[in-house]
C-alpha cells in the first residue's frame, strides 16, 4: 500500500507499506512484535495545530492513532509496540543555524517525545541525511528498507 505525505495506514497480513519523496518529513514505522503487524505514518509537520482531519500529518496525532489501532489487533495486556523513524533530511544544507528551516529535526524531536510518552520502544532511526528517500516496510518480516536518491540503501530491522 502506498502512502502520500500526511497519510497513515495499517498493513493487512501479507501487505507492505511504501512511501516516497521523503525529504524533511519523518516516517514512523510502528510494529507489533507479537502480532507481526505494522503501520506507517508520513509526517510532515511537528504538531497537528488543530488539524484533526489528517492524523497522519504530525507525530502528536499519528503515533497515538497507530498505537491504538495496533493494540486492537493483539491480545489484551500486550503492548510491545516498537518504532523506527526515517527521514528528517536536511534539505537546506548550510542553514543549520536556523531552527525554522530544520523542519526534520523539529518533527523528530516531537516524534521521539510522543513515542516515549506513548510507551513506544524507539528501536532505530535513520535521520538527517542530505538526500531524499523512499521507505518500504514489511511488517510480516519486521524489516524496513530505506532507498536514498543517491543510490544508497539502508536496511533496518526490528
Amino acid at each position: 500500500m502506498r502512502l502520500n505525505t500526511g497519510e497513515l495506514a495499517l498493513a493487512k497480513a501479507g501487505e507492505e507499506l511504501y512511501t516516497g519523496g521523503v525529504g524533511s518529513c519523518v516516517v514512523a514505522c510502528l510494529w507489533h512484535r507479537v502480532e507481526r503487524r505494522g503501520g506507517m505514518a508520513h509526517m510532515s509537520s511537528p504538531t497537528a495545530s488543530g488539524d484533526i482531519l489528517n492524523p497522519g500529518r504530525s507525530p502528536d496525532t499519528a503515533l497515538p492513532h497507530l498505537k491504538t489501532q495496533l493494540l486492537r489487533l493483539g491480545p489484551p495486556g500486550i503492548s510491545g509496540i516498537e518504532v523506527i523513524f526515517v527521514g528528517g533530511g536536511n534539505m537546506f544544507p548550510g542553514m543549520e543555524e536556523s531552527p525554522m528551516l530544520d523542519i526534520g529535526r523539529r518533527i523528530f524531536d516531537v516524534a521521539s517525545e510522543v513515542a516515549r510518552h506513548q510507551g513506544l520502544n524507539i528501536r532505530q532511526s535513520c535521520l538527517g541525511r542530505l538526500f531524499g528517500c523512499n521507505v518500504n516496510f514489511n511488517p510480516d518480516e519486521g524489516t524496513v528498507l530505506v532507498r536514498y536518491t543517491n543510490g544508497e540503501e539502508v536496511p533496518l530491522s526490528f
